[in-house]
């Protein structure tokens, strides 16, 4: 139906026109695409621009594309001998007045790289700080690598495994032990595979959990080249939900211990769990105060980089219910300082409201909070303990009773 399209004949919204582009970039036919939007007489906005972009990072002629936006036509045959021009049109897209987002810088840094100028990359970076735009995982894989080998699993220019879809399909029928032996050939292949999400979920459900362990152990001791936020939200999603013990009828958490290896494994990764909160009671189980913390500073920073249209934000009720969690564990631990870094940090840094009731029910509760699993305590210490615990509270209460997030 290509033939029988105009872009000025009938109501054109960006979303039709952008679909219209993609449609001939995935056929192909970028060269199209980009004659069909000179031909457009629409306003360049934002998601045009990286729809354009992304059909020429993915065709390989970026040039094209960069030069089609800034002289609106075609240009049919371009080189390698173009690549610095089409870099300094780029960089000159600041003309257009757009306003990008993440989606839209990592575009620019993968034209950047195909049209290896990575000198350029750092700029990038420091304008998306400017205009307070947060680099995700995809954006710190390209400037880490300066590549694009593992960045698409689709791209025609590598080779797709046939396990890949092995695995997949014996997962879909539950042939768990199927799958595992596939997830083992995809090791074989290749240490680091993009799909380990998929060798994970098969180990899990073929109970090999030592071979899960392993790959958790190998995520420890180094930063692996290829994305691992999905296999290690699967992992803690099934070791740090709750199941029915046997013997007694209670509900515990399925691993504590293979959860926190997990989350240990996420720093090394340079992962943030924005949603953290099936994580607390694992590290308050362990007494993992330090973690506890950090998971915690950890979310509140990325409520404060993301955009609020952004679905992982933390609503207010959950944030309150982990503020209250990582206060009592600290208060547990004996852990004043932390405490106090972490209210200061709810209040004052980040300027949520803080209810004093969580400190009130933790000191009508000494026995519980200040003698937390200490035993033959004499009164001396019994007086020395509450004595830095009230303290710890006064300082805590301070922050909340007297800044207001509102001013």
């Amino acid at each position: 139906i290509f033939a029988d399209l105009d872009p000025n004949v009938g109501i054109w919204t960006v979303p039709a026109l952008n679909r219209t582009l993609v449609s001939l970039g995935m056929a192909g036919l970028p060269q199209l695409a980009f004659k069909f939007y000179g031909e457009s007489t629409m306003d360049l906005v934002a998601a045009t621009f990286k729809t354009v972009l992304e059909i020429a990072v993915r065709n390989e002629c970026v040039t094209c594309c960069i030069r089609s936006y800034l002289i609106k036509e075609l240009i049919d045959e371009m080189d390698g001998r173009c690549k610095k021009e089409a870099a300094d049109i780029l960089h000159n897209r600041k003309l257009f007045d757009l306003t990008l987002d993440t989606p839209e810088y990592n575009i620019i840094l993968e034209a950047l790289i195909l049209l290896d100028r990575c000198d350029e990359m750092q700029g990038i970076l420091d304008e998306m700080a400017a205009a307070g735009v947060p680099a995700n995982a995809k954006s710190n894989y390209l400037v880490k690598t300066k590549t694009l080998d593992r960045i698409y699993l689709h791209s025609k220019h590598l080779p797709k495994s046939k396990l890949n879809s092995d695995i997949r399909r014996n997962l879909d029928k539950k042939l768990w032990v199927k799958a595992a032996r596939v997830g083992d050939a995809i090791l074989a292949e290749n240490p680091t595979p993009q799909t380990i999400a998929h060798v994970l979920e098969a180990y899990v459900a073929a109970n090999q959990l030592d071979k899960v362990d392993a790959i958790v152990k190998s995520m420890q001791t180094a930063q692996w080249p290829v994305p691992t936020l999905g296999g290690i939200m699967f992992l803690l999603k099934h070791f740090c939900r709750r199941e029915v013990r046997a013997d007694d009828g209670k509900q515990v958490i399925v691993d504590v211990d293979r959860a926190f290896a997990v989350y240990k494994a996420s720093k090394v990764q340079g992962l943030t769990i924005f949603h953290p909160k099936m994580l607390y009671p694992v590290v308050m189980q362990l007494g993992e105060w330090e973690a506890a913390v950090d998971l915690f500073l950890g979310s509140l920073r990325a409520d404060a980089t993301n955009p609020p249209h952004l679905a992982m934000r933390t609503t207010k009720v959950v944030r309150t219910e982990a503020f209250h969690d990582v206060v009592r564990v600290c208060a547990k631990m004996r852990q004043y300082d932390a405490m106090s870094q972490v209210v200061h940090a709810m209040v004052v840094a980040y300027g949520h409201e803080v209810y004093p009731t969580v400190f009130k029910s933790m000191w009508f509760d000494p026995v519980r909070y200040s003698f937390h699993g200490l035993n033959g305590v004499t009164d001396k210490n019994r007086s020395d303990l509450l004595d830095s615990f009230a303290a710890a509270i006064v300082s805590c209460l301070q922050y909340v009773e007297y800044f207001d997030p509102l001013s």
